[in-house]
């Protein structure tokens, strides 16, 4: 029983019990997560199976979005993020969502992880930019979709606040080019972090603040397997 208990504390837990103690200790990168990282040909033809399918649902959402927003119609963040659960459920091998839908607009698409409930979503705002992450679980791999679009005529504000974030991203996935899966945890976390939040940190605002720039990857079966981190978080004013 002991041994059993003992394998399912984390590498954190452990760590966080040796803070605790006298002992002098180092921290070594785990084996099972840089293993993790590396997909084998099965897992890779399964993400871009899965990807297609569900990136052509996520299309025909927006389409679909765009041209209710067009004429006029009242979009609740609510009816948007089922509206595209339906079209995922029609995709071949689908099991479910990878997560909740993150379905937000104005100052809630500034929420952490934000879920709309139908009593309390709002309607989707012309004015502001309309945040949706979401992605669907297929048997043969696990979706992940991330997009900002706006339904009006953006401001000078959001444009910039838009394009620094674009350059945070584009940074970031630069950095990564060139380093194999298992020289990435040897990778200092500093340097993707500098990196993906040069540009805002270049024109940073009273209104940029908190995390801007997050990063995970996910798995054939689970989001958020976590084998790259990379941590984040800007300060200004």
């Amino acid at each position: 029983m002991g041994r059993r208990q003992c394998d399912h504390i984390s590498a954190d837990a452990v760590r966080d019990l040796l803070m605790l103690t006298s002992f002098r200790y180092t921290v070594l990168p785990s084996y099972v997560e840089e293993r993790k990282a590396i997909k084998n040909e099965t897992e890779i033809r399964g993400l871009r199976n899965a990807y297609l399918r569900d990136g052509a649902a996520y299309v025909r959402w927006l389409a679909w979005l765009d041209e209710k927003m067009q004429q006029g119609y009242e979009i609740t963040e609510y009816e948007a993020a089922w509206r595209l659960t339906e079209y995922r459920r029609k995709n071949k091998h689908y099991m479910g969502l990878a997560y909740e839908n993150i379905s937000a607009t104005g100052p809630n698409a500034a929420l952490p992880h934000y879920t709309p409930h139908k009593s309390t979503a709002l309607i989707i705002d012309r004015d502001t930019p309309y945040l949706n992450d979401s992605g669907g679980q297929y048997r043969d791999g696990t979706c992940d979709t991330t997009r900002t679009v706006h339904f009006g005529r953006p401001t000078t504000e959001q444009c910039e606040a838009y394009t620094r974030v674009l350059q945070g991203h584009t940074s970031s996935s630069s950095v990564y080019e060139g380093f194999a899966p298992l020289s990435w945890r040897g990778m200092r976390e500093a340097v993707a972090d500098k990196s993906g939040n040069k540009g805002l940190r270049d024109d940073a605002t009273e209104s940029v603040r908190g995390p801007v720039i997050s990063g995970h990857d996910f798995s054939s079966k689970i989001v958020d397997q976590h084998a790259v981190a990379v941590a984040y978080h800007i300060t200004t004013g």
